[in-house]
């Protein structure tokens, strides 16, 4: 009887992961028939456009003149075995994923530069920015005040032969406050 059991919450879980399976892909293709992008790696001739909140599909221009030559390729070789040896010899069927990835990195790499170079927080300026703090931090419960600074303090040090406090930020709260607090630092 405990076999029989089993084997029906078998069916019932593999019928459900099969019903999920479905909507799941009904709803990719339902989204790329009203032209919004799925995700993933776009394919060859088209970039995504993210300037909007449904990303979409635009042609790129210059990958679009080389979608045409594989097809030009095509028409003249009649096959696409040979197709597949002349563009892994030129390389055009990769360019796109190379460009993207490497724009991607750059683009990581600028914003981590921003961050490390922009300047240090004087004491006035931090003191200024948070001009009425007590009165928000005191309106605050203990947990929200705990939760707050979990969030922004990295580490506290205490040296007991000089009794000094140190205490170090988490550096994307650092970079935050420096854009938010000195301006022009974006622009720098």
């Amino acid at each position: 009887m405990g076999r029989l059991t089993l084997n029906i919450l078998l069916s019932f879980a593999q019928f459900e992961r099969e019903i999920i399976g479905e909507r799941i892909r009904d709803k990719i293709a339902a989204q790329r028939r009203k032209g919004k992008w799925a995700g993933g790696h776009p394919v060859l001739g088209y970039d995504v456009d993210r300037s909007t909140p449904n990303s979409k599909l635009v042609i790129n221009a210059k990958e679009a003149i080389q979608v045409r030559e594989m097809f030009d390729f095509y028409l003249k070789l009649e096959s696409l075995s040979p197709v597949i040896e002349v563009l892994s010899l030129s390389r055009l069927a990769d360019l796109h994923y190379r460009t993207a990835k490497a724009e991607g990195e750059i683009h990581l790499l600028r914003s981590r530069m921003k961050d490390l170079e922009s300047p240090r927080l004087a004491e006035a300026e931090v003191r200024t920015a948070f001009g009425d703090f007590e009165s928000m931090w005191s309106a605050l419960t203990m947990r929200e005040q705990v939760k707050i600074v979990k969030v922004l303090v990295q580490r506290v040090e205490y040296d007991p032969s000089d009794t000094s406090v140190s205490v170090s930020f988490h550096p994307a709260v650092t970079g935050s406050l420096n854009r938010q607090l000195i301006p022009n630092s974006s622009t720098q």
